[in-house]
């Protein structure tokens, strides 16, 4: 428990009192509706759960305050706080559950998507991860500094410190040594970044988690090794770029405000020399994109996954530009088929809800079509990993980790996988004119 508050206090104290609430919800919420999750040793409200879900969801809240669950399906709920470039609070969560022995595992997961719902409405990210084994090193590194338990039993890496109030999470070595972890529900180019060079530093053997560095945050203490082996190189471009990776993603987050400052000036960096993910437009955040993190074959390039909500137009126009269709508005988006224009620009956070969205005569779109689009960015946080075009010929877009591909070939739809399609024309049928002289 003491651990638990220690690890809090480097991150609760410095976001908004609302998000905090939104985080004390979570076990009440596995609770609510039809698809009851009880978790041990917590009931299914308690008195400040249940104001605060007057406060937050509108209607009757059917929960009964201090009684224990009827059925306990989860034994611990760990929440890990994520800088985020585009979320409320500049803050991403990862929610990692671990189900009680014998579980049913397919109720977990049908309960998940409500709460990661529940989060997006409010505009923070959310992804949650349902654990069977132990925790991935990399991962619980992460937790052992910065989770904490929000109801159940607490993680422990030390098999000789368990109690009944405890479980063995796993074990985290002087050096670790496998690159496997719970990925973020978000992708931006610096993380991508740190991300990558994270895993070559494990691959070369080179990392070691520094579990007792307490002059350091906890929020940047993993990026130590990789910012010691390239001092120890010499390698003054690599140094720079993690430099200014790490700068950009943790300059507005709240826990890391302070000590990012001092690191800045003990780096020589200004803040007009970071990337400000707050005020960038488009056409600069797609040319740093690019400049961080070159294209792969076939991808269709975008700053963020989720987009920033600020970039949505009000007015998009298709245009037909010789070689292939593109978006009026932006000369980044051009592409041979008119659906992977239009659903790029709704993935890129251009074409939203309230869009006007014009075309070309002759290219009819349906009246849902907008609407269409603006579900895209739903679909994709619930799992959509391929997304095709009405016509099965036209190919269709591939979803990995945040990043998106073209993909040539045809009828996707009968591919493995999450998908959805998207009907955004009408079909335009001729009739035939007969001649009937003489008849």
């Amino acid at each position: 428990m003491r651990k638990n508050t220690d690890r809090a206090r480097h991150w609760l104290p410095y976001i908004q009192d609302r998000t905090r609430e939104l985080i004390m919800l979570v076990p009440s919420l596995f609770c609510l509706g039809e698809e009851m999750a009880g978790i041990f040793a917590h009931p299914t409200c308690t008195l400040e759960q249940y104001s605060l879900l007057k406060k937050h969801l509108d209607g009757k809240i059917d929960l009964a305050v201090a009684r224990l669950p009827d059925y306990i399906f989860i034994e611990s709920l760990i929440m890990v706080p994520r800088p985020s470039i585009v979320s409320t609070d500049f803050l991403n969560l990862l929610l990692i559950i671990i189900p009680a022995d014998g579980a049913p595992i397919e109720k977990i997961e049908r309960k998940c998507p409500e709460v990661e719902l529940f989060f997006r409405a409010r505009g923070i990210g959310m992804a949650t991860h349902i654990l069977q084994d132990m925790l991935p090193p990399l991962t619980l590194y992460e937790v052992m500094r910065l989770g904490i338990v929000l109801a159940g039993r607490h993680p422990i890496f030390r098999r000789n410190e368990e109690t009944e109030m405890s479980f063995f999470a796993g074990e985290i070595t002087d050096i670790i040594s496998d690159t496997q972890t719970i990925y973020s529900s978000e992708w931006n180019p610096f993380q991508h970044i740190l991300q990558c060079e994270t895993e070559t530093t494990i691959r070369k053997h080179m990392y070691h988690p520094h579990m007792n560095l307490h002059s350091m945050n906890p929020f940047i203490a993993p990026y130590m090794p990789m910012l010691i082996r390239y001092e120890e190189e010499l390698n003054s471009d690599m140094l720079l770029t993690l430099r200014l990776c790490i700068s950009a993603l943790f300059y507005h987050f709240g826990p890391t405000r302070e000590p990012l400052a001092e690191m800045m000036r003990a780096w020589r960096l200004n803040a007009r020399q970071i990337p400000d993910v707050s005020t960038l437009s488009l056409a600069e955040a797609m040319r740093l994109r690019n400049i961080f993190v070159p294209l792969d074959e076939h991808e269709l390039p975008v700053f963020s996954w989720p987009p920033n909500p600020s970039w949505q137009l009000k007015n998009a126009t298709l245009v037909w530009d010789g070689p292939g269709w593109r978006l009026g508005e932006s000369d980044s988006f051009l592409h041979k088929h008119a659906w992977v224009v239009l659903a790029w620009a709704a993935i890129s956070g251009l074409i939203g809800s309230s869009t006007l969205l014009k075309t070309p005569d002759g290219l009819l779109l349906k009246t849902n079509a907008v609407t269409t689009l603006a579900s895209l960015k739903d679909a994709i946080s619930k799992g959509a990993d391929i997304i095709t075009s009405s016509d099965p010929r036209q190919g269709s877009i591939r979803i990995n980790r945040g990043r998106f591909f073209f993909s040539d070939s045809p009828y996707a739809i009968l591919e493995r996988g999450r998908k959805i399609s998207l009907a955004l024309f009408k079909e335009i049928k001729k009739k035939a004119l007969l001649d009937d002289s003489g008849l």
